[in-house]
């Protein structure tokens, strides 16, 4: 199970309890806003009351952190990296730097993605993944 389905339900209940919503345009953000708070940007399109922007980024990481032992007590270290790998298509690119940033917060080493992604790239080629 991907990180992202891990966390979306608890986020959910985070930006609906604080108010916060994502807005990528005027348009978006005016129908999202509460008029009794004044917002700021989380970044990434999120936007949440100043009151509780601390608590909000608080609370989404531990969210994240929890996730993430979640998935390690589930999944395979061999398929966490896998999966980041294929996610940011390293086999194209040839370019790691999103996918070990990802994979950081699970305290994967560069030398153990490096090392999964020599099998990884060589699964590609068999399979024609291009």
């Amino acid at each position: 199970m991907s990180l992202q389905l891990l966390m979306e339900k608890h986020q959910s209940k985070v930006f609906k309890k604080y108010f916060a919503f994502f807005a990528y345009n005027n348009k978006q953000f005016e129908e999202g806003e509460n008029i009794n708070f004044k917002y700021v940007s989380l970044g990434s399109g999120l936007y949440a009351p100043k009151e509780f922007a601390i608590k909000i980024i608080v609370k989404l990481d531990n969210i994240c952190k929890n996730a993430i032992e979640k998935r390690k007590a589930t999944t395979s270290k061999k398929d966490i990296i896998w999966y980041e790998l294929a996610n940011y298509e390293t086999q194209l690119t040839g370019d790691l730097t999103d996918a070990m940033e990802t994979l950081e917060g699970y305290g994967y080493t560069e030398e153990e993605i490096k090392e999964e992604y020599k099998k990884y790239y060589d699964n590609c080629v068999e399979n024609n993944y291009f």
